[in-house]
């Protein structure tokens, strides 16, 4: 029985198997039967769920960090910061209803 998971297991992550170990033992997977042990290539599919969760969270984690560090290394100038300034009033002001359309519309 152990050469037939560690068959199914071949090409599945430490990470993955212990993350899925880990919810199997907390109870966290919905199945139907619960009170015994996955067979080998139910295991391995939850395994490699797991494992693709990891690495997308390591994909958005990296991602995460290069657009702090694009952020980080642009200088933000004077004209910059004054022209976003006037954007966002202009912004504002638009939003914001102006008295004379409010008094009519009483």
């Amino acid at each position: 029985m152990a050469a037939a998971y560690g068959f199914a297991l071949a090409k599945v992550s430490i990470h993955g198997i212990k993350a899925a170990t880990a919810k199997i033992a907390r109870g966290e997977y919905q199945r139907d039967f619960m009170d015994i042990i996955p067979r080998p290539p139910e295991f391995a599919a939850l395994a490699r769920a797991e494992e693709a969760s990891i690495r997308a969270d390591l994909v958005r984690l990296r991602e995460t960090e290069a657009s702090r560090l694009l952020c980080k290394s642009e200088p933000k100038n004077e004209e910059v910061k004054a022209r976003i300034r006037e954007l966002v009033a202009s912004a504002k002001s638009s939003l914001t209803p102006s008295k004379e359309k409010v008094e009519t519309a009483s």
